[in-house]
């Protein structure tokens, strides 16, 4: 009983070892989708979308993600922030971002060709990049 207890605990710590080495792959996969969007790292923005695009990545369920009831408040909380100053900051990052495109940035174009205005709202873009980290993962 006590080898099968110490198999069954190594087989767990070494699927948590491979959720973390993932989960680690995963936020530094985020981080460089963001830098290749040409986001600067020193705005607050940039945290906030890194922050909230990782809660999407690992949110399990295909549900719809209520955007400003559920992940506004969650990447506050992270960040120790309001919910308000969140959606502000991520929704003035895209609009830089925008403004000051680079015309061969491939990413922000593919974005800007799924939108139909100028730029897109913040959960459009966080669903675009979230998505398009899922499928290229």
């Amino acid at each position: 009983r006590i080898n099968e207890f110490l198999v069954k605990h190594a087989a767990r710590s070494q699927t948590q070892q491979v959720n973390n080495a993932s989960e680690c792959n995963r936020k530094k996969l985020v981080t460089y989708y963001l830098l290749k969007l040409e986001i600067p790292s020193n705005q607050i923005g940039f945290k906030y979308l890194n922050e909230a695009i990782n809660i999407i990545l690992n949110k399990k369920t295909s549900k719809k993600l209520y955007v400003t009831t559920i992940l506004y408040p969650e990447v506050a909380e992270q960040c120790n922030s309001t919910s308000q100053s969140v959606e502000r900051s991520i929704r003035q990052t895209i609009r830089w971002t925008y403004k000051n495109n680079n015309a061969n940035n491939v990413i922000l174009n593919e974005i800007i060709r799924n939108s139909k205005k100028t730029y897109p709202t913040n959960s459009e873009f966080l669903a675009f990049v979230a998505e398009k980290i899922r499928l290229e993962n």
